[in-house]
């Protein structure tokens, strides 16, 4: 005779497609805030209203999508940014500490940026 356990199955995490997929303990894929789309539109409304900000949704952004921390996000200005060429995507340059980091931006994060430096 066998006994079942109580204990739950391994724990599973819901993608934005709607699939699932096993919980290993480490987050290998981050959670996206907006898709592509949604920020595409969150900038164009940015564009046409300058009532709208968009420093909290930029830094929002380069916190989750490029994993950047949040004492860092302070520091960056307009000379951090390497805007995308051609297939190339845009990166930023950042002091963490004595290091100097380099990180490719997610498309959501280079729409914002572009934007928020062009207004």
């Amino acid at each position: 005779m066998g006994m079942e356990s109580s204990l739950p199955g391994p724990a599973r995490y819901r993608l934005s497609d709607g699939s699932s997929r096993l919980h290993t303990g480490a987050m290998t894929e981050r959670p996206q805030i907006m898709t592509v789309e949604q920020t595409r539109a969150l900038v164009n409304a940015a564009l046409a209203d300058d009532q709208l900000d968009l420093a909290v949704p930029l830094k929002i952004s380069l916190a989750t999508n490029e994993g950047l921390p949040i004492r860092v996000l302070s520091t960056l200005s307009r000379g951090d940014y390497h805007p995308a060429v051609g297939d190339v995507p845009g990166s930023l340059t950042y002091q963490d500490g004595d290091q100097v980091r380099v990180v490719t931006l997610s498309p959501q994060s280079e729409l914002l940026l572009s934007a928020y430096l062009s207004a």
